[in-house]
C-alpha cells in the first residue's frame, strides 16, 4: 500500500519514564515516512489534551510506556474517530498492566511465575509470602523500569523503594533463571528467535537503551543457539 501523500501524525514523547526513548524512535519513523513521501506532522504528546488536525489520515503511535501503550491514547483516538497503528484500547491496557495480564494467563492456563501484590506505603518494608529469590516491579511500567531482582533479604527495602517511585502497588514475582528469548511475528509468520544476552546484570532499561543511559551493553544473537525441538 502506498502512503504517498497521506497525512500521518507521528505521536511521540508522552508523559512517562520512557519519553526520551520515544523521541528517538519517532525520529526514525518520521525519516522513514518522509522517504516514502508521506505528509508528516510531528506531535509531542504529554497527555490527552494534544492537538491534531482533522485532515489526518492516520496516527502513528510511537509513545513508549505510560499513555502510549496502556490504552489511554487508544481510547482518546477512538473517541476522536482517528485510525491508529498498533493494538486497540482494551488489549493495550491488558497487556501493559501486569496484574490484568496475570489474571488472563491464569484464566487460560498459560504458565506464568507465581506472584503476589503488595502495598508500598513508604513507612516500612512490606512483608511477602514468597521465598527468595524474587522479582519486584511496578505493575504499570514498561522497559523494565523500576524492576529489581532480589536474592537476599537485605535487598528488599531498596527494591520496594525503587518500585514505589512509580506505583503504590508492587508486584512480587517468582524469579525464573534462564535465557531471555524473543520471537517477532509479522503477517502471521514467526521470525527467527533472538537470544537477548546482557553482558552484566539483567535486561533492564540501561541494557536496553545504553545510548540513552550511558551504561550497559547487550548482545543479540539471531538465530538463537537452540536445538531444533526447542526452536
Amino acid at each position: 500500500m502506498s502512503i504517498q501523500g497521506k497525512h500521518i501524525a507521528v505521536l511521540k514523547g508522552g508523559p512517562g519514564s520512557e519519553r526520551e526513548v520515544s523521541l528517538a524512535s519517532a525520529a526514525s519513523v518520521v525519516e522513514a515516512l518522509r522517504e516514502r513521501e508521506a505528509v508528516v506532522s510531528e506531535i509531542d504528546v504529554r497527555g490527552p489534551e494534544f492537538e491534531m488536525g482533522d485532515e489526518v489520515d492516520l496516527a502513528f503511535n510511537v509513545i513508549h510506556g505510560t499513555f502510549g501503550e496502556d490504552g489511554q491514547l487508544q481510547k482518546e483516538l477512538n473517541a476522536r474517530g482517528i485510525p491508529y497503528t498498533g493494538a486497540g484500547a482494551r488489549s493495550s491496557e491488558t497487556a501493559f498492566d501486569k496484574v490484568l495480564s496475570k489474571k488472563r494467563f491464569i484464566e487460560h492456563a498459560v504458565p506464568t511465575p507465581f506472584f503476589e501484590i503488595v502495598v508500598v506505603d513508604g513507612e516500612a518494608t512490606p512483608s511477602i509470602q514468597m521465598e527468595l529469590p524474587v522479582v519486584v516491579k511496578p505493575p504499570k511500567e514498561g522497559s523494565s523500569v523500576g524492576v529489581s531482582i532480589v536474592k537476599e533479604e537485605s535487598q528488599l527495602a531498596a527494591a520496594f523503594e525503587e518500585s514505589a517511585k512509580y506505583d503504590q502497588l508492587a508486584m512480587v514475582e517468582e524469579f525464573i533463571d534462564g535465557k531471555e528469548l524473543t520471537v517477532g511475528v509479522l503477517d502471521g509468520k514467526a521470525l527467527p528467535i533472538v537470544h537477548i544476552s546482557p553482558q552484566d546484570g539483567f535486561y533492564d532499561i540501561k541494557n536496553k537503551y545504553p545510548w540513552m543511559t550511558g551504561e550497559g551493553k547487550t548482545d543479540y544473537v539471531c538465530p538463537a543457539d537452540l536445538d531444533e525441538e526447542i526452536t
